[in-house]
């Protein structure tokens, strides 16, 4: 960490000059820190390594780079539980691989457009549903209700519609 916090310290006095640079040691530390574990979050070896540093990264960019590009299922799944942006939610919720991560995504996502693509159009209907059992567009419901595939999928479109109306359903 010395080394990484000298040279932290030097760039910061070489390309901001002496009398501009508020990097503190503490800093430039905690920036080492973080930079060693967004390495090990990408590039470690085994799932389990790759999973330990993904909990302990804070860089919003580099929490995306892991959830979208892991080849584990679980070390994707926890950058995924620690990403904020609406933006990248909504990106993993339509690309994810894995139906049970697309799911849980669309439990965080309030964006109607996004959840009524997904509610008509992902491939595994229990992510439908979950997107169903969040949408407030009636016509998308109506539509889902009538035409989806799956009858469970139907089945909650309408449930959902009774909620928005507020009367009573029938699962």
């Amino acid at each position: 960490m010395k080394q990484a916090t000298s040279i932290s310290i030097a760039l910061c006095l070489g390309v901001f000059g002496l009398g501009n640079c508020n990097l503190h040691a503490q800093d430039a530390d905690a920036l080492a820190a973080q930079a060693e574990i967004a390495k090990k979050a990408l590039e470690g070896k085994d799932a389990r390594s790759r999973a330990g540093a993904t909990q302990q990264l804070t860089d919003p960019a580099v929490l995306a780079k892991v959830a979208a590009g892991d080849r584990d299922t679980g070390v994707r799944r926890g950058a995924v539980e620690k990403i904020t942006d609406p933006e990248v939610l909504g990106r993993i919720a339509v690309e994810e691989e894995d139906s049970s991560v697309r799911r849980d995504v669309v439990a965080r996502l309030t964006n109607q457009g996004l959840l009524a693509k997904i509610a008509v159009q992902d491939s595994q209907a229990y992510v439908r549903t979950a997107a169903v059992r969040k949408l407030t567009d009636s016509a998308v419901l109506t539509r889902i209700a009538a035409q989806d595939q799956s009858e469970s999928v139907r089945r909650d479109a309408k449930v959902r519609l009774s909620e928005l109306r507020g009367t009573p359903a029938s699962r």
